[in-house]
């Protein structure tokens, strides 16, 4: 089969994505936690591994646990958690010690099955409990929610397959976020969620080469369209691959969320060299011919302008996959708990609504005329546009640094700086021997381009956000506010520079006594994927505000307000 230069990209951007999975990125976690997508090494979905039932003896609730054969529990990694059921200190029984690989401690684990007791249990609600296991293959799973519906006065106990449909809706200063329970309601607050994503500086540099195109966009309705459906194909494809290797990951045990790809040092390096080579282009020193770096060209000419669409909407798309928007956090939320299909059609949503501002531009010619008209000025502003494009890219590589070493970092500009040296070389008047060894640098660019992403940054188990510690913390006489937050999230550094991390809002804090948490997601951690399942969200930024003496979280708006925060208080 004859690959055309739409395909060829497109298979490529599916490589590098397949690169950031976790089963393949397990050199890259500093906690050494690995996982797998499934059936290809014979690892089990966790619920699968271990399943749990519950009933009464006398005034104990018990729990007993089938663990399937090469598989363990730990003991001390299993906790309890209820706002509306009171219990004494859980019993559990005797247990397994070995020394843990992991944890680097001994740790009391189960095999094949356990009991664990919960005496003196009294009251009616949703009983949460967290728990953690291995596969003596090498596999261990992150810390996983198991929910039961317990009613003490019956004596009756069930186990939940799925998280219940809490009503999470806390009230921060005038705002209220109200809780998706339906799937239409979920497809329109992803497409609001998509609207607003195009408003992200993250996404501003792409859109403004499609507002280039708009401009000199064919007069032919037909065109016009078929150039709107390419660009709407473009992040209908992207927004659905990556959901659907979400949802498969998820399925299988480990538990992803909504730009988790820029976890991965090899697909954030990719994008900063894509967004070096585009840069290029725009300033007039790279003139799209064949091969990689001339796909611009040879797409027009094999394929025409809708190849261009589809692509540009490709790239908007993934340039916009480490950013949340208002709307998003909710739907994506009800997303993950429904069957693949409804999760598809949330995400589709959200694709729809990325894509409508700039194919109402398409299809309503009455907007186009609201854009300047083709002319000498497009060259000037290419050369301007390139400007954000090579911020992009830096911003790309700081995110980068908190990725990898300082070595990998050194080799990583060095990889871009012999992929601009091979741009240079093909474009710039040059003898023929500098020509000859422009296959030598972009080799060598290639080469570094995989060590530096090899290479990465360890964080000390110290430094590393743990749910155990928030647990212990929260329903005590202080306060506690939990920032999820990552350095690729757009909207994250948003909210810390304007709120968060300003005089006004530091004062607050210590007035009231709160603990400040960070959880840092730049990198993977198990323990901050488990946190975001546990309040249904796929995405970052998550701010949590925990009252005094009470373990109850009001979860905040995804953009916050020196209002809402005074709210709080």
């Amino acid at each position: 089969m004859k690959f055309t230069p739409a395909y060829r990209f497109f298979l490529g951007l599916l490589f590098l994505l397949s690169l950031s999975l976790p089963g393949y990125s397990q050199d890259f976690n500093p906690s050494g936690l690995t996982f797998s997508t499934g059936s290809s090494q014979g690892f089990l979905p966790v619920r699968e591994v271990y399943r749990p039932t519950a009933f009464f003896e006398g005034n104990e609730l018990v729990i007993l646990w089938q663990i399937t054969p090469e598989h363990y529990l730990y003991r001390d990694r299993t906790f309890f958690f209820s706002d509306e059921i009171q219990f004494d200190e859980a019993i559990f029984e005797e247990g397994i010690i070995i020394d843990d690989e992991f944890y680097g401690k001994p740790m009391t684990v189960y095999r094949e099955a356990t009991e664990m007791r919960l005496p003196d249990i009294n009251g009616t609600g949703y009983l949460r409990v967290e728990a953690q296991g291995c596969a003596d293959a090498g596999l261990c799973y992150p810390p996983t929610d198991f929910w039961f519906q317990v009613d003490t006065a019956n004596q009756s106990a069930v186990y939940l397959e799925s998280p219940p449909s809490i009503d999470i809706t806390q009230e921060a200063g005038n705002q209220i976020q109200n809780p998706v329970n339906s799937l239409w309601v979920a497809v329109i607050w992803a497409f609001l969620g998509g609207l607003i994503l195009n408003l992200m500086p993250c996404v501003f540099p792409v859109l403004a080469i499609k507002a280039l195109k708009i401009s000199t966009a064919s007069e032919s309705a037909v065109e016009r369209s078929r150039e709107a459906l390419s660009y709407t194909a473009g992040i209908l494809t992207t927004v659905l691959g990556i959901a659907a290797i979400l949802i498969t990951i998820r399925g299988a045990g480990a538990q992803l969320g909504w730009g988790f790809q820029l976890q991965s040092p090899i697909v954030v390096l990719g994008l900063a060299a894509l967004f070096l080579v585009i840069g290029f282009s725009f300033s007039g020193r790279l003139e799209m011919g064949a091969g990689l770096a001339g796909m611009g060209q040879h797409l027009t000419e094999k394929g025409g302008k809708s190849f261009q669409s589809f692509f540009t909407g490709v790239l908007a798309m993934v340039v916009a996959s480490p950013c949340s928007a208002p709307f998003m956090a909710a739907a994506m939320g009800y997303a993950i708990t429904q069957p693949a299909i409804v999760s598809l059609l949330v995400f589709a949503g959200l694709g729809l609504g990325m894509a409508a501002p700039l194919v109402a531009f398409y299809l309503v010619p009455a907007l186009t005329r609201l854009l300047p008209r083709p002319g000498s000025w497009m060259v000037r502003i290419r050369q301007i546009l390139a400007w954000p494009l090579y911020l992009t890219a830096l911003w790309l590589l700081w995110v980068l640094s908190a990725q990898i070493t300082s070595a990998g970092l050194i080799m990583a500009l060095t990889s871009l700086a012999c992929l601009a040296a091979g741009i240079v070389f093909k474009t710039a008047s040059i003898g023929k021997s500098a020509r000859l060894a422009r296959p030598v640098v972009l080799g060598f660019a290639l080469a570094l381009f995989f060590l530096a992403s090899n290479q990465p940054k360890t964080i000390a188990q110290s430094e590393q956000f743990n749910l155990a510690v928030l647990d212990s913390l929260i329903g005590n006489d202080q306060p506690v506010f939990l920032d999820v937050t990552a350095d690729w999230c757009i909207t994250c550094k948003f909210n810390e520079r304007r709120v968060l991390h300003t005089e006004e809002m530091e004062a607050l804090f210590e007035q009231n006594e709160v603990i400040y948490l960070v959880a840092d997601w730049t990198q993977e951690n198990p323990d901050i994927s488990a946190l975001l399942d546990r309040y249904q969200r796929v995405g970052i930024p998550l701010y949590l505000y925990f009252p005094a003496n009470s373990s109850q979280a009001k979860v905040l708006p995804q953009i916050l307000s020196k209002e809402i925060m005074r709210g709080l208080f």
